[in-house]
């Protein structure tokens, strides 16, 4: 069987930026057992992102590079604050 922490992304979801935080627009979906959150933060256009760590904090990663997944784990991407575009969500 192969380690898919290992060998890298197993899914990608499409990331619209929202200011709203509610059980619609954070992204709860389980994409492998017991991990909730997604693996890193892909950006087709380069740009800053503000997110929501699974911490509960909320951080803005400036002039983050396109084409790039960035290893960030996160529940919600903001959309004030946020000028990247092209976002996935990737899972491991």
């Amino acid at each position: 069987m192969v380690n898919s922490r290992t060998y890298g992304a197993t899914d990608a979801a499409a990331v619209t930026p929202n200011d709203t935080i509610n059980d619609t627009t954070k992204l709860t979906s389980l994409k492998a057992p017991g991990d909730p959150s997604p693996a890193g933060l892909y950006v087709g256009v380069s740009g800053n992102v503000k997110v929501r760590l699974i911490s509960g904090n909320d951080a803005t990663f400036v002039g983050l590079a396109a084409g790039v997944v960035h290893p960030i784990q996160f529940t919600h991407v903001y959309a004030t604050g946020t000028t990247a575009t092209s976002i996935l969500a990737v899972y491991q």
